[in-house]
């Protein structure tokens, strides 16, 4: 039935679905074991303990939290953190983690996400990948709303070869960051979906993310989601023949270079130079 005439419809606000996510790999045979595979002994212990108490606290309704730990795994875990060397890169964050879990019912989610998120970057420097995605999922599950935990997941998960785990942490990303109003990490979950597409060559759907993305980082100053989406529109016009789509791409994702972004200088740019050699432009080659 039309509104009647000089009327406005209500808009009808539609609830936010985030979602679900693998919080497992097939492979694992205990949550979190790939922890204790890649760093044996007490090292490995700690960050294996610390990983699974901060899960467990996130996935805990807040208003029965303060029970949590009490005289249990929090004193074996307090013992272990006094007599493990920790690598200095990462023991302030340990350490403040050990603390938030000291005080369940008073823990701050957004420090506790933090402190995860920057293990998993210091586990991922050091060739830890699993470790690295076992932390990020902690610190996304302690704060769901926070578009770069789940982000940093999917992204730690695609890198380590965990495809299908990936792609759901990177679904709930793209809404949570829609959500939250962070236009630079939906822009690079989007990229992120979007390779995980292209290796399964639905070249289709990989470039429908990637054009998004591409807009998106464009529209909002996410120069490094830009020259990721503008590289994958570029190699899916070369794979197809298209050589001037390709050209078109390759001059956008040169301007939206950024030589810090992952893989910059050893993708893009190698991926580049190939084509302006082929395409008989020596000069933009060199």
């Amino acid at each position: 039935m039309r509104a009647a005439k000089g009327t406005r419809r209500r808009a009808v606000r539609r609830p936010w679905v985030i979602p679900p996510v693998m919080l497992r790999d097939p492979a694992e045979k205990l949550e979190g074991d790939s922890i204790l595979q890649e760093t044996p002994g007490e090292l490995g212990l700690l960050l294996w303990e610390t990983a699974r108490d901060v899960a467990l606290w996130g996935s805990t309704p807040p208003k029965i939290r303060d029970a949590l730990f009490s005289g249990g795994p929090g004193h074996g875990r307090s013992a272990l953190l006094a007599g493990t060397e920790l690598p200095g890169t990462v023991s302030a964050s340990v350490h403040t983690l050990h603390g938030m879990l000291a005080i369940p019912d008073r823990a701050d989610a957004e420090i506790v996400s933090l402190c995860c998120l920057e293990v998993a970057a210091w586990a991922r420097a050091a060739g830890l990948p699993r470790t690295a995605v076992a932390f990020a999922q902690a610190g996304a599950v302690a704060a769901p709303e926070f578009g770069d935990a789940a982000l940093s997941v999917g992204a730690y998960a695609r890198a380590a070869g965990q495809d299908a785990r990936a792609e759901t942490w990177l679904r709930r990303a793209v809404a949570v960051s829609r959500r939250e109003g962070n236009r630079v990490a939906y822009a690079s979950a989007l990229v992120e979906l979007g390779a995980v597409y292209e290796a399964r060559a639905q070249t289709v759907r990989a470039e429908r993310l990637y054009r998004i993305a591409f807009r998106a980082a464009r529209r909002y100053g996410a120069r490094a989601a830009r020259m990721r989406a503008a590289h994958g529109l570029f190699r899916i016009s070369r794979r197809q023949g298209d050589d001037a789509t390709a050209a078109q791409f390759a001059l956008a994702a040169l301007r939206a270079f950024e030589p810090d972004a992952p893989e910059a200088a050893t993708g893009l740019l190698l991926d580049l130079a190939r084509f302006w050699t082929d395409a008989g432009q020596q000069a933009r080659a060199r």
